[in-house]
Order: structure tokens, then sequence, then C-alpha cells
């Protein structure tokens, strides 16, 4: 499947429908669509560094900040890091856009929230991807492109190849 169709097939489970959970997983962002950690339904949504989220007064939590290099095992401090996240569970999300050149990925969210990614360095290999949970494929954004993977296969498909995926 081109991953330019997969990424249309994906967002019509995304667009309209409500975030259920959010979670850090050390600095990395994972969003859950209409589902639970675990569940074998809904998509998950996966940012890897570098990431913010953002609402009405500003930016609220990024990546970096999450990242806890100064001291790891602080719990607390991670705990506080992730509470703003919370405020998108049960909105729904109102659009998913992909930029054409870096193919960063622009989420909206109901009440003026939106969590975007931004490409720090061009020869990342995955800067998120996208994933139904229920036959485990997945859309994979990077600098230099976009890909389908599943068990069995990538397929890849670069800028110059791509046009803007919205």
């Amino acid at each position: 499947m081109e991953p330019q169709s997969y990424f249309e097939h994906l967002r019509n489970g995304l667009e309209g429908h409500t975030v259920s959970v959010t979670r850090l997983a050390a600095n990395s962002l994972l969003i859950y669509v209409e589902c639970e950690p675990g569940d074998k339904t809904g998509i998950t949504i996966w940012l890897e560094p570098t990431w913010h989220f953002a609402g009405p007064e500003g930016v609220l939590v990024g990546s970096r900040q999450a990242q806890m290099d100064d001291n790891p095992d602080d719990d607390e401090a991670f705990y506080r890091v992730a509470e703003p996240l919370r405020v998108v569970e049960g909105k729904l999300i109102q659009s998913v856009i992909i930029e054409p050149i870096t193919h960063d990925l622009h989420v909206r969210i109901d009440g003026g929230y939106w969590i975007n990614t931004f490409a720090s360095d061009p020869n990342d290999d995955e800067s998120w991807h996208i994933r139904e949970n229920a036959n485990e494929r997945r859309l994979k954004g990077f600098p230099k492109g976009l890909a389908v993977e599943s068990r069995d296969t990538e397929q890849i498909i670069g800028p110059e190849r791509g046009g803007r995926v919205s």
C-alpha cells in the first residue's frame, strides 16, 4: 500500500475520534486514540523526539523537558512533565497533517491544543509513526520520507516522489 493512501486511511480513523490516553515513554509521546495501552483496536500515534505540545496559552511541554537527563530516576518530576498532556484525554482530534518537505506530523485537538513534531536531524530514521493496533501495520515518518511497515514489508516514498499529504 502506498504511504499516502495509507495515511488517508489512518486519518479517517483519527479525525473526529477521541484521545483516550496520553503517555510518555522516556521522551517519546504516545497518543492512544479510541483505545488503551495493549488494546488490539484503535490507533496509536508514537512521536519520537523532537516534539512539543501546545495550547491557547503557548507551549506546555516538549520532548527536551521530558528527557530528564539530570535525574532520570525522579518519578515525581517525570509525572509533572506528563501531567499537562492529560488535558487532551477525552477530546476529539480535529486534524492530522503531514508537512510535505520535512514530513513533520501536526495533530490538532479540540480546545485549541496541538502536538507537532519537528525534524532536528535530516538523517533520523524515524520521527513518528501511526499504528493500527488491530493489524500492527504502521505509517512511519522521517525527514526524508514516509514508509508503510508491516511484519513483512516496508515501502518508502521520499520527498521527491511525495506531494503534500494533508
